[in-house]
């Protein structure tokens, strides 16, 4: 059994569970491909951020915006929700503090699923 994270947990545990049907193994695999997801596609949107890339902004932002909330990351989907509508309207004012705030709730992610994975 899989210890419960912390109540300030990016990711919303009951979801998850309900998700995977109670199977706290499937969640944690779950959580392992999301955490994977993030880690191939963040150092992208970073690079995206510092060019100003509309494009690669709009469609990374997009696809982290469905991975969140597929395992329940309410928080880091509106973040990149926001991003998402910043890159659409060519507006980045604050995209480098969106990215920042992702960056940090992912760093709690991994550090959790690592910690409950060893």
């Amino acid at each position: 059994m899989l210890p419960k994270p912390p109540t300030d947990f990016p990711v919303e545990w009951d979801y998850i569970q309900t998700l995977a049907d109670g199977d706290h193994e499937f969640a944690l695999e779950l959580l392992q491909v999301f955490v994977q997801d993030l880690e191939s596609q963040l150092p992208g949107l970073e690079r995206a951020i510092e060019v100003q890339n509309l494009t690669k902004i709009y469609e990374t932002a997009h696809y982290l915006k469905g991975a969140s909330s597929n395992v329940g990351a309410k928080v880091m989907e509106s973040l990149m929700r926001t991003l998402e509508a910043q890159a659409k309207g060519g507006q980045l004012e604050g995209a480098e503090v969106l990215y920042a705030t992702m960056s940090q709730y992912f760093q709690e992610v991994s550090a959790w699923v690592r910690s409950v994975s060893d």
